[in-house]
């Protein structure tokens, strides 16, 4: 089977499908705007006519530049001839495979692509909608985004997890003599993912404890890196707040199997998913999210980890709290979240489904 995909290359998501079906023997072929290449495939890179710091109008320049690329990209497909045309991202990638008019053809929505794209003006919505209706199949990271897409739709869509690999992300083999206890996050630092309401959490925390080995580890980097460390030497925190920096994905199984617990405390629907939350439940940790998104659908609550408001520090200091000072239900629910993950969203099977669809469109 050929399979040519519309989608960011630097994605590690989008690595992970390909390399997916590179691996089960598909012919693969990858364009996307990013010059990164993944072995196995056959990349093309589109240069977008002029750099986005350039732009007079912001996005919506840049969407118009999607739109010079159309024929461009439409020469390539139509070269390949791929059985399945794929775009991943409903705004710009699928944007540009819905005008290229090439079948069959598949969309997959993940975020602030339904969330926020279509909200901002007509255009914005007709244009979406345009997607949709041109897709001959549509899917969704999460049920609760499937709801959102079908604002826009009337055509089934289709669940497609993006599921982690529990042999690589994985409870220690042992358990090592820490030194702190670690509370932690592994998220770019941007404002919806709400980690400003950590830090105040935190150091409602830190009032409340004597402990002066329980610190917070923030892994990431983002536009509100500046915000958020200020932010923490004004609460008084900086030596115990570590900003650790970005770190590429395959290193960051061992970074969760160092936490206690692990926060993700997103304040925007658009975290369709929750990816990092199960990579930490995968690695036995047990996890605080925010009840937005497709966040509460990757968390047992009450029994894998807690769902809390959004925007509140109070009770996500509350839950770490408990937490901290159950040390035996903190393993117990560690242990129960590992089960979770792999009854629900190992990588394999998720994929599958994938591979699934691919196989019922072409019939």
């Amino acid at each position: 089977m050929k399979i040519c995909y519309l989608a960011d290359s630097n994605s590690i998501h989008t690595q992970k499908w390909v390399k997916y079906f590179v691996e089960k023997g598909y012919k693969i072929s990858l364009i996307s705007f990013s010059p990164h290449k993944i072995e196995g495939t056959k990349s093309y890179f589109i240069k977008l006519p002029f750099p986005k710091s350039i732009s007079p109008v912001g996005s919506n320049f840049l969407k118009l530049q999607y739109f010079l690329s159309i024929f461009k990209i439409r020469k390539i497909v139509n070269k390949i001839k791929p059985d399945i045309l794929h775009s991943h991202w409903a705004t710009s990638y699928g944007i540009v495979g819905s005008f290229i008019n090439y079948h069959p053809f598949i969309v997959s929505v993940w975020g602030s692509d339904i969330y926020e794209f279509p909200y901002k003006s007509i255009i914005h919505k007709w244009l979406i909608k345009r997607v949709l209706k041109s897709a001959d199949r549509i899917c969704s990271t999460s049920i609760v985004m499937s709801k959102e897409i079908a604002k826009f739709t009337n055509k089934k869509i289709f669940v497609t997890p993006f599921g982690v690999d529990v042999e690589k992300f994985k409870p220690p083999k042992q358990e090592s003599n820490k030194k702190y206890f670690t509370i932690g996050t592994i998220k770019s630092l941007e404002e919806k993912y709400g980690l400003e309401y950590l830090i105040r959490a935190f150091a409602i925390l830190k009032k409340q404890l004597n402990d002066k080995k329980i610190k917070l580890e923030i892994y990431g980097k983002g536009s509100q890196e500046e915000y958020l460390k200020k932010l923490s030497y004004d609460l008084g925190l900086s030596n115990v707040i570590g900003f650790k920096g970005y770190i590429s994905h395959d290193l960051v199984p061992e970074k969760f199997q160092c936490f206690d617990i692990a926060v993700f405390p997103s304040i925007s629907d658009s975290e369709s998913f929750g990816v990092a939350a199960i990579e930490a439940q995968a690695c036995g940790v047990p996890v605080v999210v925010s009840n937005v998104g497709g966040l509460p659908e990757v968390v047992n609550n009450g029994k894998t980890g807690f769902v809390v408001p959004p925007k509140d520090s109070y009770i996500i200091a509350k839950k770490i709290l408990y937490l901290y000072e159950n040390k035996n239900i903190r393993k117990k629910m560690g242990n129960t979240a590992r089960k979770f993950v792999i009854e629900n969203y190992v990588w394999e099977n998720n994929a599958k489904i994938m591979s699934d669809k691919y196989l019922e469109l072409l019939k």
